[in-house]
């Protein structure tokens, strides 16, 4: 084969590549498609001075897998294109990396510190 068909080859492979990983049905890393929370219990189901408990119902595709979680509270979210977020990261309280978090009143007193700088910059009343 000849300098220039290899090339011409490379190129050829290069942009199959390409085209195969940015099409419509590929998905990112980032998605998660091997399981799916069913639901989110929390005990008592409300905030209070005494911490409630929260558990995930998840839903695996295998179940050899190992999940990772990460709990986070934020009390003021948006939604943007489908997906609910926090309205700023200032008013996020991660709640840790267990399978089970807890959480209490205390914790959406951090939240309310940043508040009215974040509603000032959001441009919010």
């Amino acid at each position: 084969m000849t300098t220039s068909a290899l090339k011409v080859a490379l190129g050829l492979w290069m942009c199959a590549l390409q085209l195969g990983c940015s099409g419509p049905d590929y998905d990112p890393p980032t998605l998660i498609t091997g399981f799916r929370v069913l639901a989110v219990r929390a005990e008592p189901p409300y905030v209070a001075l005494a911490p409630s408990q929260l558990s995930a119902f998840v839903l695996k595709s295998a179940p050899e897998q190992s999940l990772c979680y990460a709990w986070a509270l934020c009390p003021f979210a948006w939604e943007n294109e489908g997906n609910y977020e926090c309205l700023d990261p200032r008013l996020q309280v991660d709640l840790g990396n267990d399978a089970e978090a807890s959480m209490s009143l205390f914790e959406l007193f951090d939240v309310f510190d940043d508040l009215p700088k974040v509603l000032e910059e959001k441009g919010l009343n």
